[in-house]
């Protein structure tokens, strides 16, 4: 099986922790503030020199309240509204969270004509900024500068 991520990189992986939990001896420095750890699902970290021209995550949605702190470096998230899913190709079999058929890093209308209707918002988070994103809106994620750190909160309820 192919990694297309790895051919856009030369062959390589990229080196990414993907979400990796956040060690517990870093909470206390990069946790939810002025909430309970306890409302939270575990913290996730996103760290490492990324590539800038090709999306850290692929268009998906998440089932609850997420909170993204960026830490070092910037990103750019481009969100749908989740009243959209009929036009963003949302697959119907999921675990964690739903991805999306449809890619709008290379947009194919004529296999996915309905997403032509589809309409984003784009939000950058700098350093220290932290973005509130409602439970099943969809979103991909693109990094704007390599190394680059997030830590992520899903609210628990």
């Amino acid at each position: 099986m192919s990694n297309p991520e790895a051919s856009e990189m030369g062959g390589t992986v990229k080196p990414y922790t993907e979400g990796a939990g956040l060690p517990e001896e870093m909470w206390a420095d990069f946790g939810p503030l002025f909430f309970d750890r306890e409302d939270f699902i575990p913290p996730q970290l996103w760290l490492g020199a990324v590539p800038t021209h090709i999306p850290t995550s692929s268009l998906h949605r998440d089932p609850h309240c997420g909170f993204l702190l960026q830490v070092i470096g910037r990103k750019r998230l481009v969100l749908y509204s989740a009243d959209q899913e009929g036009l963003l190709y949302p697959h119907k079999a999921y675990n964690n969270y739903q991805p999306c058929w449809f890619k709008p890093e290379n947009p194919d209308y004529v296999i996915y004509p309905k997403a032509k209707a589809a309409r984003c918002i784009s939000v950058t988070l700098n350093p220290g900024e932290l973005m509130v994103q409602p439970a099943g809106w969809f979103h991909q994620v693109h990094a704007l500068d390599s190394p680059n750190m997030s830590v992520s909160y899903f609210w628990r309820y």
